[in-house]
Protein backbone atom coordinates (compact mmCIF):
# COMPACT_ATOMS: atom_id res chain seq x y z
CA UNK A 1 0.00 0.00 0.00
CA UNK A 2 1.52 3.30 -0.79
CA UNK A 3 2.12 6.29 1.54
CA UNK A 4 -1.19 8.25 -0.24
CA UNK A 5 -3.51 5.21 0.81
CA UNK A 6 -1.83 5.22 3.99
CA UNK A 7 -2.89 7.94 4.86
CA UNK A 8 -6.51 8.50 3.69
CA UNK A 9 -6.24 5.49 6.04
CA UNK A 10 -5.05 7.10 8.83
CA UNK A 11 -6.88 10.45 8.37
CA UNK A 12 -10.27 8.14 8.21
CA UNK A 13 -9.11 6.09 11.34
CA UNK A 14 -8.27 9.94 13.21
CA UNK A 15 -11.85 10.77 12.53
CA UNK A 16 -13.34 7.98 13.92
CA UNK A 17 -11.48 7.87 17.24
CA UNK A 18 -12.01 11.85 17.51
CA UNK A 19 -15.46 12.00 16.85
CA UNK A 20 -16.52 8.70 19.87
CA UNK A 21 -16.66 8.69 23.03
CA UNK A 22 -15.47 4.60 22.66
CA UNK A 23 -11.42 3.99 23.56
CA UNK A 24 -9.14 4.83 20.72
CA UNK A 25 -7.36 1.08 21.17
CA UNK A 26 -10.80 -0.77 20.80
CA UNK A 27 -11.86 1.73 17.66
CA UNK A 28 -8.58 1.36 15.78
CA UNK A 29 -9.04 -3.12 16.70
CA UNK A 30 -12.48 -2.88 15.32
CA UNK A 31 -11.01 -0.56 12.12
CA UNK A 32 -8.48 -2.78 11.33
CA UNK A 33 -10.85 -5.61 11.83
CA UNK A 34 -13.30 -4.63 9.39
CA UNK A 35 -10.08 -4.22 6.50
CA UNK A 36 -8.72 -7.38 6.91
CA UNK A 37 -6.32 -6.39 3.34
CA UNK A 38 -4.27 -3.86 5.66
CA UNK A 39 -0.84 -5.97 6.46
CA UNK A 40 0.93 -6.31 9.51
CA UNK A 41 3.35 -3.89 8.99
CA UNK A 42 0.43 -1.43 7.45
CA UNK A 43 -0.91 -1.85 10.67
CA UNK A 44 1.58 -0.95 12.95
CA UNK A 45 2.55 2.32 10.43
CA UNK A 46 -1.29 3.30 10.96
CA UNK A 47 -1.48 2.53 14.59
CA UNK A 48 1.72 4.50 15.73
CA UNK A 49 0.89 7.80 12.84
CA UNK A 50 -2.58 7.89 14.59
CA UNK A 51 -2.16 7.64 18.32
CA UNK A 52 1.13 10.48 17.93
CA UNK A 53 -1.43 12.41 15.88
CA UNK A 54 -4.02 12.07 18.71
CA UNK A 55 -1.48 12.97 20.93
CA UNK A 56 0.26 16.07 18.90
CA UNK A 57 -3.21 16.76 17.61
CA UNK A 58 -3.04 20.64 18.91
CA UNK A 59 0.12 21.01 17.63
CA UNK A 60 -0.35 19.55 13.91
CA UNK A 61 -3.73 21.18 13.95
CA UNK A 62 -2.09 24.67 14.40
CA UNK A 63 0.75 24.35 11.91
CA UNK A 64 -1.69 23.13 9.39
CA UNK A 65 -3.83 25.74 9.81
CA UNK A 66 -0.99 28.07 9.41
CA UNK A 67 -0.12 26.28 6.26
CA UNK A 68 -3.42 26.51 4.66
CA UNK A 69 -3.41 30.47 5.24
CA UNK A 70 -0.09 30.68 3.80
CA UNK A 71 -0.47 29.39 0.52
CA UNK A 72 -4.31 30.65 0.30
CA UNK A 73 -5.36 27.22 -0.36
CA UNK A 74 -8.80 25.91 1.18
CA UNK A 75 -9.20 22.27 0.12
CA UNK A 76 -12.61 21.06 -0.58
CA UNK A 77 -11.28 17.22 -0.62
CA UNK A 78 -13.03 14.70 1.75
CA UNK A 79 -10.78 14.20 5.58
CA UNK A 80 -8.88 17.31 3.70
CA UNK A 81 -8.68 19.04 7.91
CA UNK A 82 -7.80 15.31 9.20
CA UNK A 83 -5.47 14.28 6.53
CA UNK A 84 -3.54 17.63 7.33
CA UNK A 85 -3.18 16.77 11.01
CA UNK A 86 -2.01 13.00 9.84
CA UNK A 87 0.76 14.76 7.28
CA UNK A 88 1.89 17.30 9.68
CA UNK A 89 2.53 14.53 12.21
CA UNK A 90 4.59 12.99 9.51
CA UNK A 91 6.71 15.84 9.44
CA UNK A 92 6.79 17.17 12.56
CA UNK A 93 6.64 14.12 14.70
CA UNK A 94 10.25 13.34 15.30
CA UNK A 95 10.77 17.32 15.94
CA UNK A 96 7.88 17.80 18.39
CA UNK A 97 8.76 14.54 20.80
CA UNK A 98 6.00 12.62 19.43
CA UNK A 99 7.76 9.44 18.45
CA UNK A 100 11.64 8.78 17.85
CA UNK A 101 13.21 10.00 14.93
CA UNK A 102 13.00 7.28 11.93
CA UNK A 103 10.63 5.40 14.20
CA UNK A 104 7.82 5.13 11.22
CA UNK A 105 10.41 4.25 8.38
CA UNK A 106 10.84 0.90 8.95
CA UNK A 107 6.98 0.20 8.46
CA UNK A 108 6.80 2.59 5.54
CA UNK A 109 6.19 0.52 2.16
CA UNK A 110 9.72 -0.30 1.18
CA UNK A 111 8.81 -0.49 -2.64
CA UNK A 112 8.53 3.55 -2.35
CA UNK A 113 11.79 4.13 -0.64
CA UNK A 114 13.66 2.00 -3.25
CA UNK A 115 12.33 4.28 -5.67
CA UNK A 116 14.88 6.83 -5.02
CA UNK A 117 12.30 8.72 -2.94
CA UNK A 118 13.08 10.46 0.52
CA UNK A 119 10.61 10.17 3.00
CA UNK A 120 9.10 13.89 2.55
CA UNK A 121 8.73 13.38 -0.92
CA UNK A 122 6.69 10.65 0.02
CA UNK A 123 4.37 12.87 2.05
CA UNK A 124 4.70 15.62 -0.32
CA UNK A 125 3.02 13.11 -2.79
CA UNK A 126 0.75 12.40 -0.01
CA UNK A 127 -0.38 15.66 0.45
CA UNK A 128 -0.84 16.49 -3.67
CA UNK A 129 -3.54 13.09 -3.86
CA UNK A 130 -5.10 13.40 -0.59
CA UNK A 131 -5.41 17.20 -0.40
CA UNK A 132 -6.11 17.76 -3.75
CA UNK A 133 -3.15 20.05 -4.78
CA UNK A 134 -0.50 20.38 -7.22
CA UNK A 135 3.01 19.39 -6.51
CA UNK A 136 3.95 22.79 -6.16
CA UNK A 137 1.13 23.97 -3.95
CA UNK A 138 1.58 20.52 -1.97
CA UNK A 139 5.91 21.39 -1.85
CA UNK A 140 4.60 24.57 -0.53
CA UNK A 141 2.33 23.67 2.36
CA UNK A 142 4.65 21.04 4.01
CA UNK A 143 7.45 24.30 3.84
CA UNK A 144 4.82 26.49 5.62
CA UNK A 145 3.73 23.10 7.69
CA UNK A 146 7.71 23.21 8.93
CA UNK A 147 8.18 26.95 9.39
CA UNK A 148 4.88 27.31 11.56
CA UNK A 149 6.36 24.91 13.75
CA UNK A 150 10.20 26.72 13.63
CA UNK A 151 8.68 29.97 14.46
CA UNK A 152 6.13 28.50 17.02
CA UNK A 153 9.10 26.21 19.04
CA UNK A 154 11.55 29.36 18.93
CA UNK A 155 8.76 31.83 20.56
CA UNK A 156 7.78 29.35 23.32
CA UNK A 157 11.82 28.68 23.75
CA UNK A 158 11.75 32.65 24.79
CA UNK A 159 8.38 32.27 26.51
CA UNK A 160 9.34 29.95 28.98
CA UNK A 161 12.28 32.29 30.31
CA UNK A 162 9.61 34.26 31.65
CA UNK A 163 7.93 34.37 35.10
CA UNK A 164 4.35 35.41 34.11
CA UNK A 165 2.30 34.79 30.69
CA UNK A 166 -0.61 36.52 28.87
CA UNK A 167 -3.17 33.76 28.69
CA UNK A 168 -2.01 34.11 24.56
CA UNK A 169 1.33 33.35 25.84
CA UNK A 170 -0.12 30.59 27.55
CA UNK A 171 -2.25 29.70 24.46
CA UNK A 172 0.81 29.55 21.87
CA UNK A 173 2.71 27.45 24.66
CA UNK A 174 -0.20 25.01 24.94
CA UNK A 175 -0.24 24.66 20.96
CA UNK A 176 3.31 24.38 20.92
CA UNK A 177 2.86 21.17 23.26
CA UNK A 178 -0.38 19.97 22.48
CA UNK A 179 -2.47 20.13 25.78
CA UNK A 180 -5.29 22.31 26.54
CA UNK A 181 -4.00 25.58 28.36
CA UNK A 182 -6.55 25.42 31.54
CA UNK A 183 -4.51 21.79 32.30
CA UNK A 184 -1.29 23.61 31.66
CA UNK A 185 -2.40 26.52 34.15
CA UNK A 186 -3.80 23.36 36.44
CA UNK A 187 -0.14 22.26 36.73
CA UNK A 188 1.95 25.43 37.11
CA UNK A 189 -0.91 27.11 39.32
CA UNK A 190 -0.80 24.17 41.73
CA UNK A 191 0.04 24.93 45.63
CA UNK A 192 1.41 21.14 46.59
CA UNK A 193 3.76 21.61 43.75
CA UNK A 194 6.29 24.56 42.92
CA UNK A 195 6.41 24.83 39.42
CA UNK A 196 7.43 27.29 36.48
CA UNK A 197 5.89 27.52 33.05
CA UNK A 198 9.02 25.52 31.73
CA UNK A 199 8.40 23.06 33.86
CA UNK A 200 4.41 22.81 33.32
CA UNK A 201 5.57 22.58 29.65
CA UNK A 202 8.11 19.87 30.23
CA UNK A 203 4.61 17.78 31.69
CA UNK A 204 2.58 18.35 28.86
CA UNK A 205 6.09 17.46 26.53
CA UNK A 206 6.59 14.06 28.70
CA UNK A 207 2.85 13.19 27.41
CA UNK A 208 3.70 13.52 23.89
CA UNK A 209 6.05 10.21 23.30
CA UNK A 210 4.30 6.45 23.04
CA UNK A 211 4.90 4.59 26.63
CA UNK A 212 6.80 1.53 26.84
CA UNK A 213 5.29 -1.31 28.07
CA UNK A 214 5.99 -2.32 31.47
CA UNK A 215 6.24 -5.76 33.06
CA UNK A 216 5.74 -6.68 36.72
CA UNK A 217 8.01 -10.50 38.14
CA UNK A 218 5.60 -12.40 39.52
CA UNK A 219 8.98 -12.90 42.46
CA UNK A 220 6.74 -15.73 44.09
CA UNK A 221 7.80 -17.96 40.94
CA UNK A 222 11.37 -16.10 39.70
CA UNK A 223 13.80 -13.03 40.31
CA UNK A 224 13.76 -10.44 38.20
CA UNK A 225 17.29 -11.19 37.32
CA UNK A 226 16.00 -14.66 35.81
CA UNK A 227 13.06 -12.70 34.20
CA UNK A 228 15.23 -10.36 32.38
CA UNK A 229 18.23 -13.48 31.62
CA UNK A 230 15.16 -15.47 29.87
CA UNK A 231 13.37 -12.77 28.20
CA UNK A 232 16.50 -11.47 26.83
CA UNK A 233 17.42 -15.54 25.83
CA UNK A 234 13.93 -15.22 23.85
CA UNK A 235 15.52 -12.29 21.72
CA UNK A 236 13.08 -9.22 23.74
CA UNK A 237 15.05 -6.21 24.13
CA UNK A 238 14.72 -5.33 27.83
CA UNK A 239 15.81 -3.31 30.77
CA UNK A 240 15.33 -3.53 34.43
CA UNK A 241 13.28 -0.75 35.89
CA UNK A 242 14.42 2.19 37.60
CA UNK A 243 12.02 2.37 41.11
CA UNK A 244 10.38 -0.90 41.52
CA UNK A 245 12.59 -3.78 42.35
CA UNK A 246 10.06 -5.77 40.27
CA UNK A 247 9.77 -3.83 37.14
CA UNK A 248 10.73 -4.59 33.52
CA UNK A 249 10.77 -2.45 30.65
CA UNK A 250 9.80 -3.75 27.51
CA UNK A 251 12.61 -1.57 24.63
CA UNK A 252 10.72 -3.02 21.64
CA UNK A 253 6.89 -4.21 21.98
CA UNK A 254 6.76 -7.68 20.95
CA UNK A 255 3.91 -10.00 20.91
CA UNK A 256 4.21 -10.80 24.54
CA UNK A 257 1.06 -12.99 24.79
CA UNK A 258 2.48 -15.89 23.17
CA UNK A 259 5.84 -15.56 25.59
CA UNK A 260 6.08 -18.41 28.23
CA UNK A 261 7.08 -16.24 31.13
CA UNK A 262 3.21 -13.92 30.30
CA UNK A 263 1.59 -17.39 29.49
CA UNK A 264 3.00 -19.44 32.95
CA UNK A 265 2.03 -16.46 35.21
CA UNK A 266 5.96 -15.08 36.41
CA UNK A 267 5.27 -11.75 34.49
CA UNK A 268 1.81 -9.75 34.53
CA UNK A 269 1.76 -6.38 32.17
CA UNK A 270 1.67 -3.53 34.87
CA UNK A 271 3.36 -0.26 34.65
CA UNK A 272 6.32 0.64 36.72
CA UNK A 273 4.68 3.58 38.36
CA UNK A 274 1.54 1.57 39.06
CA UNK A 275 4.03 -1.06 41.01
CA UNK A 276 4.81 1.61 43.39
CA UNK A 277 1.21 1.82 45.03
CA UNK A 278 1.84 -2.16 46.06
CA UNK A 279 4.56 -1.14 47.83
CA UNK A 280 2.93 2.06 49.20
CA UNK A 281 0.69 -0.29 50.80
CA UNK A 282 3.32 -2.39 51.63
CA UNK A 283 1.16 -5.31 53.10
CA UNK A 284 2.16 -7.55 55.94
CA UNK A 285 1.81 -11.24 54.69
CA UNK A 286 -1.13 -11.95 57.22
CA UNK A 287 -3.17 -9.00 56.62
CA UNK A 288 -6.51 -8.97 55.57
CA UNK A 289 -6.49 -6.19 52.90
CA UNK A 290 -9.41 -4.56 50.53
CA UNK A 291 -8.45 -4.00 46.82
CA UNK A 292 -11.77 -1.51 46.56
CA UNK A 293 -12.21 -0.01 42.92
CA UNK A 294 -9.97 -3.26 41.56
CA UNK A 295 -10.88 -3.07 38.15
CA UNK A 296 -8.91 -5.98 36.47
CA UNK A 297 -6.52 -6.94 39.34
CA UNK A 298 -3.12 -5.73 38.67
CA UNK A 299 -2.83 -4.02 42.00
CA UNK A 300 -4.39 -6.92 43.36
CA UNK A 301 -2.40 -9.30 42.26
CA UNK A 302 0.67 -7.79 43.62
CA UNK A 303 -0.47 -7.08 46.84
CA UNK A 304 -0.87 -10.77 47.38
CA UNK A 305 2.50 -11.36 46.37
CA UNK A 306 4.12 -9.19 48.43
CA UNK A 307 2.46 -10.67 50.79
CA UNK A 308 3.71 -14.39 50.11
CA UNK A 309 0.36 -15.27 49.30
CA UNK A 310 0.03 -16.15 52.38
CA UNK A 311 -2.98 -12.79 53.59
CA UNK A 312 -6.82 -12.40 52.39
CA UNK A 313 -7.18 -9.83 49.49
CA UNK A 314 -10.53 -8.99 48.72
CA UNK A 315 -11.09 -7.34 45.82
CA UNK A 316 -14.40 -5.20 44.72
CA UNK A 317 -15.65 -3.56 41.65
CA UNK A 318 -18.76 -2.59 40.13
CA UNK A 319 -17.73 -4.01 36.40
CA UNK A 320 -18.37 -7.62 35.73
CA UNK A 321 -16.15 -7.85 32.73
CA UNK A 322 -13.14 -6.31 34.41
CA UNK A 323 -13.59 -7.77 37.71
CA UNK A 324 -13.84 -11.83 36.07
CA UNK A 325 -10.20 -10.94 34.60
CA UNK A 326 -8.96 -11.49 38.06
CA UNK A 327 -9.63 -15.55 38.97
CA UNK A 328 -7.89 -16.03 35.26
CA UNK A 329 -4.62 -14.07 36.65
CA UNK A 330 -4.61 -15.16 39.55
CA UNK A 331 -5.00 -18.80 38.66
CA UNK A 332 -2.51 -17.88 35.83
CA UNK A 333 0.45 -16.59 38.85
CA UNK A 334 -0.46 -19.37 41.04
CA UNK A 335 -1.56 -16.76 43.57
CA UNK A 336 -4.87 -18.82 45.93
CA UNK A 337 -5.28 -15.65 48.61
CA UNK A 338 -7.46 -13.46 46.79
CA UNK A 339 -11.68 -13.45 46.43
CA UNK A 340 -13.44 -11.23 43.92
CA UNK A 341 -16.70 -9.62 45.02
CA UNK A 342 -19.08 -7.92 42.38
CA UNK A 343 -20.57 -4.83 43.44
CA UNK A 344 -24.03 -3.15 42.93
CA UNK A 345 -24.49 -0.55 40.79
CA UNK A 346 -27.19 0.82 43.42
CA UNK A 347 -25.17 -0.01 46.47
CA UNK A 348 -21.91 0.46 45.33
CA UNK A 349 -20.10 -0.80 48.52
CA UNK A 350 -19.81 -3.51 51.17
CA UNK A 351 -22.23 -4.62 54.11
CA UNK A 352 -21.87 -2.17 56.78
CA UNK A 353 -21.04 -5.00 59.55
CA UNK A 354 -17.23 -5.12 57.64
CA UNK A 355 -16.51 -2.07 59.12
CA UNK A 356 -13.11 -1.44 60.85
CA UNK A 357 -12.05 -5.01 60.01
CA UNK A 358 -9.06 -4.93 57.43
CA UNK A 359 -5.59 -4.32 57.98
CA UNK A 360 -5.54 -2.59 54.95
CA UNK A 361 -7.62 -0.65 52.27
CA UNK A 362 -5.95 0.34 48.58
CA UNK A 363 -8.82 3.09 46.88
CA UNK A 364 -7.91 3.02 43.48
CA UNK A 365 -10.30 5.40 42.37
CA UNK A 366 -11.86 6.23 38.98
CA UNK A 367 -10.16 9.58 37.57
CA UNK A 368 -9.31 11.12 34.22
CA UNK A 369 -6.86 8.90 33.13
CA UNK A 370 -4.53 12.06 32.39
CA UNK A 371 -1.30 10.04 33.77
CA UNK A 372 -2.33 7.54 30.70
CA UNK A 373 -2.19 10.15 27.69
CA UNK A 374 0.91 8.29 26.39
CA UNK A 375 -1.37 5.06 26.14
CA UNK A 376 -4.73 6.91 25.86
CA UNK A 377 -4.13 10.37 24.15
CA UNK A 378 -8.19 11.19 24.24
CA UNK A 379 -8.15 11.56 27.79
CA UNK A 380 -6.60 15.01 27.76
CA UNK A 381 -9.06 16.31 25.25
CA UNK A 382 -11.80 15.48 26.34
CA UNK A 383 -11.57 16.73 30.22
CA UNK A 384 -13.00 19.88 30.83
CA UNK A 385 -13.02 22.02 33.99
CA UNK A 386 -16.38 20.89 35.19
CA UNK A 387 -15.66 17.25 34.54
CA UNK A 388 -12.76 17.44 36.72
CA UNK A 389 -14.45 18.95 39.82
CA UNK A 390 -17.13 16.03 39.36
CA UNK A 391 -13.95 13.47 39.49
CA UNK A 392 -12.81 15.02 42.12
CA UNK A 393 -16.16 15.51 44.50
CA UNK A 394 -16.65 11.63 43.40
CA UNK A 395 -12.96 10.52 44.71
CA UNK A 396 -13.87 12.01 48.18
CA UNK A 397 -16.91 10.31 48.03
CA UNK A 398 -15.30 6.66 47.34
CA UNK A 399 -12.63 7.64 49.42
CA UNK A 400 -14.81 8.44 52.67
CA UNK A 401 -15.96 5.76 51.70
CA UNK A 402 -14.36 2.96 51.74
CA UNK A 403 -11.90 4.45 54.51
CA UNK A 404 -14.48 3.14 57.26
CA UNK A 405 -13.39 -0.32 56.75
CA UNK A 406 -10.02 0.39 57.72
CA UNK A 407 -8.92 -1.46 61.31
CA UNK A 408 -8.29 0.97 64.22
CA UNK A 409 -3.98 0.87 63.51
CA UNK A 410 -4.97 0.12 59.88
CA UNK A 411 -3.47 1.54 56.86
CA UNK A 412 -5.28 3.23 53.65
CA UNK A 413 -3.89 4.21 50.41
CA UNK A 414 -5.68 6.42 47.88
CA UNK A 415 -4.35 6.28 43.86
CA UNK A 416 -5.10 7.50 40.92
CA UNK A 417 -3.45 7.53 37.47
CA UNK A 418 -4.03 10.88 37.12
CA UNK A 419 -1.69 14.15 37.14
CA UNK A 420 -4.11 16.72 38.10
CA UNK A 421 -3.78 18.45 41.80
CA UNK A 422 -7.48 18.42 42.20
CA UNK A 423 -8.10 14.52 41.83
CA UNK A 424 -4.35 13.67 43.97
CA UNK A 425 -3.34 16.04 46.79
CA UNK A 426 -6.46 18.48 47.37
CA UNK A 427 -8.94 14.80 47.82
CA UNK A 428 -6.50 13.54 50.25
CA UNK A 429 -6.44 17.24 51.76
CA UNK A 430 -9.71 17.55 52.00
CA UNK A 431 -10.03 13.80 53.23
CA UNK A 432 -7.77 14.37 56.36
CA UNK A 433 -9.53 17.86 57.59
CA UNK A 434 -12.99 16.08 57.09
CA UNK A 435 -11.60 12.66 59.05
CA UNK A 436 -9.56 13.98 62.38
CA UNK A 437 -9.18 9.81 63.27
CA UNK A 438 -6.87 9.11 60.19
CA UNK A 439 -2.90 10.89 60.22
CA UNK A 440 -0.63 11.06 56.91
CA UNK A 441 2.05 8.33 57.20
CA UNK A 442 5.41 9.27 55.43
CA UNK A 443 6.45 6.77 52.20
CA UNK A 444 10.28 7.48 52.47
CA UNK A 445 10.81 4.61 55.28
CA UNK A 446 7.93 1.92 53.42
CA UNK A 447 9.94 2.22 50.28
CA UNK A 448 13.30 1.80 52.26
CA UNK A 449 12.07 -1.46 53.63
CA UNK A 450 11.28 -2.63 50.37
CA UNK A 451 13.97 -1.66 48.07
CA UNK A 452 12.28 1.36 46.68
CA UNK A 453 14.18 4.58 46.13
CA UNK A 454 12.36 7.89 44.51
CA UNK A 455 14.50 10.37 43.93
CA UNK A 456 13.89 13.80 45.39
CA UNK A 457 10.78 12.10 48.09
CA UNK A 458 11.05 14.56 50.85
CA UNK A 459 11.52 12.50 54.39
CA UNK A 460 7.75 13.39 55.52
CA UNK A 461 6.26 13.11 52.76
CA UNK A 462 2.59 11.10 52.94
CA UNK A 463 2.14 12.01 49.02
CA UNK A 464 4.27 11.06 45.71
CA UNK A 465 3.37 12.09 42.14
CA UNK A 466 4.73 10.33 39.45
CA UNK A 467 5.20 12.15 35.69
CA UNK A 468 6.10 10.38 32.69
CA UNK A 469 9.15 13.45 32.30
CA UNK A 470 10.82 12.70 35.85
CA UNK A 471 10.41 9.47 36.67
CA UNK A 472 9.60 7.50 32.92
CA UNK A 473 6.27 6.29 34.27
CA UNK A 474 2.95 6.76 33.75
CA UNK A 475 1.31 9.29 35.85
CA UNK A 476 0.41 8.41 38.92
CA UNK A 477 -0.67 9.48 42.56
CA UNK A 478 -0.50 7.69 45.80
CA UNK A 479 -0.96 8.52 49.63
CA UNK A 480 -0.67 6.71 52.61
CA UNK A 481 -2.43 7.16 55.43
CA UNK A 482 -3.17 5.29 58.80
CA UNK A 483 -6.21 4.92 61.16
CA UNK A 484 -5.25 6.17 64.98
CA UNK A 485 -5.70 3.35 67.11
Amino acid sequence: MQLPSLAGHAAQLFKIIWKSPQPADSLASEYFRSKKYIGSKERRFLSETVFAALRMKGLADFAATVAFTTIGAEPQEALAHETAIILATLLLGARAGAFEPGALLKNVPQSNMDAGDGFKKLVQQAAAEKLGLDEESAARFLKAVEEAFDELDSRVGELLKKSELSDEEIELMAARYACPAWIVKEWKGSKHHERTWADAARMAESLLKSAPVGLRVNTQMLSRDEALARLQSDGVAVRAGALSPSAIVLQERVALQQNELFLSGAVEVQDEGSQLIGYALAPQPEWEVLDACAGAGGKTLHIAALQGDRGEVLATDIEFNRLKEIGNRARRAGLTSIQTKLLGKKERTLPQRLHHSFDAVLVDAPCSGMGTVRRMPMAKWRLTPELLKKHSAKQLMILTEYAQFVAPGGVLVYATCSMMPEENDRVVERFLKDNPDFEPEPLSDIFKSVGVEVGALKGDAATLSLTPGEHGTDGFFMGRMRRKD
